[in-house]
C-alpha cells in the first residue's frame, strides 16, 4: 500500500532498466539511474505509459514487468513519488 523507493522502486529499475537506461549509453535516451530522474518520468507519464503498453513495452527486449511490479510502481506514484 505504501511503496518506499529504496526498498521497492529503486530494485525494480536496478532490475529491469538501468541496463539500458544509464548516462553515457549512446542509445539510451533516458538515464533511469536514480530517485531524480526516476520520479521526473513517474510524474511526466512516460515510463507508466510505457511498461504499459500492449506492443512495443519497456523493458525493450526484456521480458514484461510483471502486474505486481506495475502495480508497486503506480502506487508509488499515486502516494505522490516520496523519496523514502
Amino acid at each position: 500500500d505504501d511503496p518506499s523507493f529504496s526498498e521497492c522502486i529503486m530494485p525494480i529499475f536496478s532490475e529491469h532498466c538501468i541496463e539500458c537506461h544509464f548516462h553515457n549509453n549512446p542509445y539510451s535516451i533516458m538515464p533511469l539511474t536514480n530517485f531524480t530522474e526516476i520520479q521526473d518520468k513517474i510524474i511526466n507519464g512516460t515510463i507508466i505509459e510505457s511498461i504499459n503498453r500492449e506492443i512495443g513495452f519497456m523493458p525493450k527486449n526484456g521480458e514484461r514487468l510483471s502486474a505486481e511490479q506495475i502495480l508497486i510502481i503506480e502506487k508509488w506514484y499515486e502516494n505522490g513519488t516520496p523519496n523514502n
